[in-house]
């Protein structure tokens, strides 16, 4: 199967923009309904332990004590009290997390969260044996790296600066987990043979995109980073670049959509935004920053074939629900990780500190609204830091009821939303149908992510296939599975009618 797009379909969004994204930052509070959020750019969701104590530190004296993982991978802080702005700079500058006053709403970058640790697209690998909760696989392209060059690059760039706070890169390192979400740009570290990814089964069975052979043998041909070449996807172009150029190409495709966003003169903010026709000249933005590049095969580089709409959805399957790194704990060459979720995406402040102390002194935090603490030694210390974070209350398994649940802010916190979307999922789990789910009948990475949103404009939704539970008034929600509507007889049966359109959806 070919790599999912880069950038899907418009959604929705006008094609005129007379004005600038009113996106939240760290320096610009939106005033939401329950007091001032500011938005935290995280390049690759990469947090030391003192910049996560930081955060911490942050909700508790100045937010509502709890810290929200954004579909990006980023953090909110929400319940700000007003003229609190000062304060959080300072803070948020002492611990190393606002490099740029002027750059800081564009550092929107997206990573695959497992590069490096399960050993995906090398060689030398370990499987993860014993269960459920243990998973590995084989690594290669290490994307951090990429990550913080790109930061870099991106901070230094006046026109940079000119990017809307909504556009977003994505650093892939060839399992196209990141590369499903609809990024502007995106880098994908080819394996040998020329793909982002090699196929697998997509049924949640145990072979899949980040195993090697059903016996345990050594990579065999096909495996392995393609003589250090990446490529970049811009809307339908496509060229491929030297592993060592990866950053500065993503730079310069971004500048190439400035150029063509400021010729077609509609404000756009994203790549799908442009007005149909409108070329983005990567080719010459790439010449100029001296990068070396060729068009992809059965490509110019400026006209790419794009796939049907919807045609290609994030996988679902072995990677779980949109593709994201299965909770539990990660075997690699390098020693164990664990994953795990936060449930709807929000931590307590206590919650947030129990993923410290950080071994490699590194926290991850996923698009998928989780977290993953790489650097254990040994299964034992990986197990012993899962069970104190599934006593925490996160989730460390498929088999928890919260495992492929989503949910918007909702009511209280924001004036837009017809339901207090949030308590409406515990009131399902607490009576027993686990947010859709009846209990005891989580679908797993096999089955589709259910996502709650309190209006129409669904903010958070996943990019990929997922069950759509959308509040139509107090108490009331219309159900949408792979576009189609699915009848809800009454409230009392809304669990069962969402835990029926989670697994049929996917048969």
């Amino acid at each position: 199967m070919p790599p999912p797009p880069t950038t899907p379909p418009d959604q929705g969004e006008s094609h005129i923009r007379d004005r600038g994204d009113a996106c939240p930052g760290a320096l610009r509070l939106h005033p939401a309904a329950d007091g001032g959020l500011a938005r935290l750019r995280l390049p690759a969701g990469l947090l030391t332990g003192r910049q996560l104590w930081a955060l911490s530190v942050a909700a508790e004296r100045l937010g509502d004590g709890s810290l929200s993982i954004t579909s990006r991978g980023n953090v909110e802080l929400r319940g700000l009290a007003d003229g609190c702005g000062p304060a959080l700079a300072e803070l948020l500058r002492e611990a190393g997390l606002l490099p740029s006053d002027t750059h800081e709403r564009v550092r929107n970058i997206v990573a695959s969260p497992l590069a490096g640790l399960d050993g995906y697209g090398g060689r030398g690998g370990r499987r993860g044996h014993g269960g459920s909760d243990e998973h590995g696989g084989r690594g290669g392209v290490d994307v951090r790296s990429w990550a913080r060059e790109l930061d870099a690059l991106l901070c230094a760039s006046e026109r940079a600066a000119e990017l809307s706070g909504r556009f977003l890169f994505a650093l892939d390192d060839g399992r196209c987990d990141v590369a499903g979400l609809g990024a502007d740009v995106t880098l994908v570290a080819l394996l040998a043979g020329g793909t982002g990814r090699r196929d697998g089964p997509a049924d949640g069975s145990e072979d899949g995109p980040e195993d090697g052979p059903a016996d345990g043998s050594e990579d065999g041909p096909g495996d392995g980073p393609e003589d250090g070449r990446v490529e970049l996807r811009i809307g339908r172009h496509a060229f491929r670049v030297r592993t060592a150029d990866a950053a500065r190409a993503a730079l310069a495709a971004a500048e190439a959509f400035l150029a063509a966003a400021a010729e077609a003169g509609t404000g756009a903010w994203r790549v799908r935004e442009l007005p149909e026709g409108q070329d983005i000249a990567v080719g010459a933005e790439l010449e100029r920053a001296g990068v070396a590049a060729t068009p992809c095969p059965g490509t110019s580089g400026t006209r790419r074939s794009a796939p049907e709409p919807g045609s290609e959805p994030a996988v679902d399957g072995p990677t779980g629900p949109g593709a994201g790194p299965l909770p539990g704990i990660v075997e690699g060459p390098g020693g164990w990780a664990v994953s795990v979720l936060a449930p709807l995406g929000r931590l307590t402040v206590a919650q947030a500190r129990e993923l410290l102390p950080a071994p490699a002194d590194e926290v991850r935090l996923t698009p998928w609204r989780g977290a993953v603490v790489p650097g254990f030694a040994d299964r034992g210390a990986a197990r012993a830091r899962l069970d104190a974070l599934r006593r925490a209350g996160f989730v460390t398994g498929t088999g928890s009821p919260w495992y492929g649940v989503g949910a918007c802010t909702g009511r209280p916190g924001c004036a837009r939303s017809l339901a207090d979307v949030r308590a409406d999922v515990r009131a399902c789990l607490q009576g027993g149908a686990a947010a859709g789910v009846p209990a005891g009948a989580a679908p797993g990475p096999g089955g589709l992510p259910v996502y709650w949103s309190g209006c129409e404009r669904r903010c958070g939704r996943p990019q990929g296939d997922h069950v759509d539970v959308v509040a139509t008034g107090d108490g009331t929600y219309r159900v949408t599975a792979r576009g189609t509507s699915v009848p809800v007889p009454s409230s009392a049966e809304l669990g069962d009618t969402i835990a029926t359109a989670r697994i049929r959806a996917t048969k």
